[in-house]
């Protein structure tokens, strides 16, 4: 058995991270909260198993490829956390695995891009005043920065 490439390994945890926002959204219709969360959360999902499906390719991409699926990700996570219109500090954990993702696998300059765009998803996932969101920002982008 041959071990996974690290291309194949990140394809798994991010397809695992969607699904689990995926399951948050729909605990968030489980208690009443919002109804009309299934195209989100069915939309997530169809891209969580192209990524999984990514995991069983031969040969890895280059860098921008992996950096444009790791940015889809954030834009993803964003747009479906957005959909709820209440902002919610768990939508900003799910944040975490793309900014580690770039910080560990991308080049620098795709992975500065990445983590800039993660950075204005969770000042879009913050709650007015925004004054919250530049704590928050610079809690969750210097992490994955400091373990990489």
């Amino acid at each position: 058995m041959r071990p996974a490439s690290a291309f194949a390994a990140g394809a798994v945890l991010r397809s695992a991270n969607l699904l689990l926002l995926v399951c948050w959204l729909w605990s968030l219709t489980r208690q009443g909260l919002l109804a009309s969360l299934a195209f989100p959360a069915a939309v997530v999902a169809l891209y969580a198993g192209a990524n999984a499906v990514l995991a069983f390719r031969s040969a890895a991409p280059s860098a921008w490829p992996e950096a444009a699926l790791v940015a889809a990700d954030v834009a993803l996570l964003t747009w479906a956390a957005a959909w709820t219109r209440a902002p919610h500090p768990d939508a900003s954990l799910a944040l975490l695995v793309p900014a580690f993702m770039a910080a560990v696998r991308l080049p620098l300059s795709p992975a500065l891009g990445v983590t800039a765009l993660a950075g204005g998803a969770l000042f879009v996932l913050t709650a007015p005043p925004r004054g919250d969101a530049a704590y928050r920002s610079a809690l969750v982008l210097a992490a994955p920065w400091g373990l990489a």
